[in-house]
């Protein structure tokens, strides 16, 4: 049987659809608000102007959540005067379709479930403009595939980044993991943190925590990989899986300088040739302490946050993960290289909350 092959008419068929969205849902959002001003209180978190499809309902809304941020009171009448002065009093459709859209909801009880529906609506436009962006560049001569993942990456984050800023938990609730925490914590008679092998920094800290980005900041050859590596070799030591994302070092470069530490023989020593006897004998032994350690190195020259995230989570996944060792920061490839450095930087480290382990 020859096989159906999908080609680029279909792909214009698709993209020549309605983008998703649901005016009778965004006329909710609305007339919820001017029914009953305080659900803007509800919706705020949840909607941005560019959320709406409609481009009066963008308008509406945006000069709604001018006059709430104003502290204005909001009512017909003083939306009407406030976009007749903005100029956008007939761009909205007039009277006519001012009193269409406010009056479209009988009570503003549903304005959450509406304002999500808004929203859910939002998002799947943003990802069909960000697979046609994707498809653009992965048809544009001389693509590089490594470009393309990582504009894939930043643009899919970006698509379905949440405006969703309600979620704060109550006192109640919080004050009761606080509490539980603190129960297990003295139960165990540890924080549950895992210990890195620096004694003072275990005691005074607790360790490392899941979910925690913690870095090693300091001048230039100060020992910042050294530490690094010591860290790792203490936890996989302890049969605890690690992973180092080693961006400069080669995997048996990094090595050496664990098992330098162990053995107690300067690195200099082998860069040198001036080992002795003795020397080798020790290394060996430290080697052999360390071939069934629970690390895995990653020495590839150029890795993304993808890349990372991709290698952690099969090994989460395979074999468990404890800790992810990165080695450094500044030389994780950006999602888009066409933000200034500090964006970039705060990229990478704003997508660590989605790495595993700690």
């Amino acid at each position: 049987m020859t096989p159906t092959v999908h080609n680029e008419p279909v792909t214009s068929e698709i993209l020549d659809h309605v983008p998703p969205n649901n005016p009778e849902a965004e006329k909710g959002v609305l007339g919820s608000i001017v029914l009953d001003p305080r659900m803007i209180d509800d919706v705020a978190p949840i909607l941005r102007p560019d959320d709406f499809y409609a481009d009066a309902h963008r308008k509406l809304y945006a000069h709604l959540l001018a006059m709430h941020n104003a502290g204005k009171r909001i009512d017909t009448i003083l939306l009407t005067e406030a976009l007749k002065q903005a100029g956008d009093f007939e761009a909205i459709g007039g009277a006519a379709y001012l009193a269409e859209v406010l009056y479209a909801v009988p009570v503003a009880a549903h304005a959450v479930d509406d304002a999500d529906i808004v929203r859910e609506k939002a998002v799947l436009r943003r990802l069909i403009h960000a697979a046609t962006g994707i498809l653009q560049d992965a048809y544009a001569p001389g693509a590089d595939p490594g470009e393309v993942v990582r504009r894939v990456e930043a643009a899919i984050a970006q698509a379905t980044e949440t405006g969703r800023e309600n979620g704060a938990l109550d006192a109640n609730p919080a004050v009761s993991l606080a509490v539980e925490r603190a129960r297990t914590a003295r139960a165990r008679k540890s924080g549950g943190g895992l210990a890195i092998g620096v004694a003072d920094f275990d005691y005074q800290v607790g360790g490392l925590f899941p979910g925690e980005l913690a870095i090693l900041a300091a001048r230039p050859r100060m020992g910042k990989t050294a530490l690094a590596t010591q860290i790792m070799g203490d936890v996989a030591g302890r049969g605890q899986r690690v992973l180092f994302v080693s961006l400069e070092m080669s995997a048996p470069e990094l090595c050496n300088r664990l098992l330098c530490g162990l053995a107690g023989v300067s690195n200099n020593e082998i860069r040198t040739g001036r080992l002795t006897e003795n020397d080798l004998a020790r290394l060996e032994e430290a080697g052999n302490v360390f071939r069934t350690a629970a690390f895995r190195i990653d020495d590839r020259s150029a890795v993304s946050v993808a890349d990372i995230r991709v290698t952690a989570r099969s090994l989460q996944r395979k074999e468990g993960l404890a800790l992810l060792v990165i080695d450094y920061l500044q030389r994780i490839q950006p999602a888009d290289l066409r933000l200034r450095r500090h964006e970039q930087i705060g990229q990478i480290t704003g997508a660590s909350s989605n790495w595993p382990g700690s």
